[in-house]
């Protein structure tokens, strides 16, 4: 099975809560129905951790990308957190 999620901002906390609005709802009945507890933890965990930036007039906020499959054999994760610039 496989997840994906992408979201971007500039306010920390919504950003946490766009993630955990996409993270497993029930790992027992259906551990495949959205983003695996442990990567919502360290993707939550990065944000936490990113500075956000607003220099010279211009404003800049995160993008959290996360996408992986897993099953029986194993899995495969990709992550990443980046700075983008935000026009309004």
């Amino acid at each position: 099975m496989s997840y994906s999620i992408t979201v971007i901002g500039r306010d920390k906390e919504k950003l946490k809560e766009a993630i955990r609005a996409q993270q497993v709802k029930d790992p027992a009945g259906n551990p495949h129905g959205g983003v695996p507890a442990w990567m919502a933890d360290h993707l939550c965990s990065e944000v936490d951790r990113t500075r956000v930036y607003q220099l010279e007039g211009r404003t800049f906020g995160l993008r959290v990308n996360a996408n992986g499959s897993f099953h029986e054999q194993g899995g495969q994760d990709h992550a990443e957190v980046g700075v983008v610039e935000l026009v309004e």
